[in-house]
């Protein structure tokens, strides 16, 4: 295996033939062996990437898992540190913001050169950490009432309803069928985990 730079990390992909899109795994690096979590049948690559890790995590955990598909995806942001590094905070409550920006991304609208599977809103270059969530809300909005954008916290009422907006919107403009179950929140204020198995079941559903 060639040498990495700083930052940079081994990452499986594997074809999803019926979408003609390399779909993230969660994978594991060390010493140059790489771990997969679950393995699948079919044309696999591995890819130098330089994905955000966050250092709240405990590796190979059921959160962690989730977060590590969908960090591959490009559908997730952590915070900065004082010190440098990246912090997920799994446990605090996903704000309004965040959780129509995670929406947005699945819709296609990550940063330039990232892969996407769908294509139905444009790519977007966030600006900085603090700002990063805005530009997706007024794109979203166009698609999905967002009237939880600005609220602190997203309770599982709204959760849920968005969610099922967004199936609806991804099934009219790709003629695609959710064949799956929405993981459905435990508390009435959605947290940041919670959320990303709420988006990770919907990808699942459609058969990522």
């Amino acid at each position: 295996m060639r040498h990495l730079k700083q930052g940079q990390e081994y990452r499986v992909y594997y074809w999803n033939t019926d979408k003609k899109k390399w779909i993230a795994l969660v994978s594991y690096t060390k010493d140059n062996e790489i771990e997969l979590i679950k393995n699948i049948e079919g044309y696999v690559a591995v890819f130098v990437v330089q994905p955000i890790s966050f250092n709240d995590l405990i590796s190979k955990t059921n959160t962690e898992t989730i977060i590590n598909q969908l960090n591959n995806l490009a559908l997730v942001e952590g915070y900065s540190t004082e010190n440098g590094s990246r912090v997920f905070k799994p446990n605090q409550p996903i704000t309004g913001a965040e959780f129509a920006a995670m929406q947005a991304r699945l819709l296609g609208m990550i940063q330039p050169g990232q892969g996407r599977l769908y294509e139905i809103l444009s790519t977007h270059q966030p600006a900085s950490d603090d700002t990063w969530s805005q530009p997706y809300i007024k794109q979203l909005q166009s698609l999905i009432p967002v009237d939880y954008a600005d609220a602190p916290t997203v309770t599982k009422t709204q959760a849920i309803g968005s969610i099922v907006q967004l199936q609806q919107i991804i099934e009219e403009r790709t003629s695609e069928k959710f064949t799956g179950d929405l993981y459905f929140p435990k508390n009435n204020i959605v947290s940041r985990a919670e959320a990303s198995r709420l988006i990770l079941s919907l990808i699942e559903g459609f058969g990522w």
